[in-house]
């Protein structure tokens, strides 16, 4: 349809454009709805938690064309994956912070990356298992929670993404496969 302009996925169709590419996209949503900082530091700040919420998730990414539970749960928990890494520093961030966000009182684009790889694993594992792996890291939580405040995210993550989004993981990874090869 000349909808994907490099035939990646995903496609975000937005004021008459059609994004693709995910850093560009991100930072597009963000400058449009003030979730990027106008000090030049806090934008560099926010971008780069942001790329490294990116990177955290990469294991998660392929989850669906493998389909190996275990498999992801060992990516994520290594060194350098989500659970040994970033989630430290993202949990010293926010004790730096002051909170409630990244970067103190005000939601950021960094939020809503970091925000998203935590769902991915939520969405991926369950909730309990979210919890559980989690637990060490108690200002992550509660960033989890307060970033669900913002907007109508909620209420995306608990009733309109079953909407929109396939069934289950297999399908997806159909879909794309579908959409990228066809």
């Amino acid at each position: 349809t000349g909808k994907l302009a490099y035939d990646q996925v995903p496609l975000v169709e937005i004021d008459g454009l059609n994004l693709v590419q995910v850093q560009p996209t991100a930072g597009y949503l963000a400058q449009r709805y003030g979730l990027c900082p106008s000090d030049a530091a806090k934008a560099y700040e926010a971008k780069a938690i942001w790329a490294s919420a990116d990177d955290a998730r990469g294991p998660m990414l392929s989850f669906p064309f493998h389909g190996d539970l275990e498999k992801t749960r060992e990516d994520l928990a290594g060194p350098q994956a989500l659970l040994g890494r970033y989630a430290t520093r993202w949990q010293a961030t926010l004790e730096r912070s002051g909170g409630p966000y990244l970067l103190g009182a005000e939601p950021s684009m960094a939020d809503v990356g970091v925000w998203e790889a935590l769902d991915f694993y939520r969405d991926i594992f369950g909730h309990a298992a979210f919890a559980a792996a989690f637990a060490g890291f108690p200002k992550m939580l509660a960033h989890y929670e307060q970033v669900l405040s913002l907007g109508r995210l909620r209420e995306w993550r608990d009733t309109g993404r079953a909407a929109v989004f396939l069934p289950d993981w297999a399908v997806y990874a159909e879909a794309v496969r579908a959409t990228l090869y066809s």
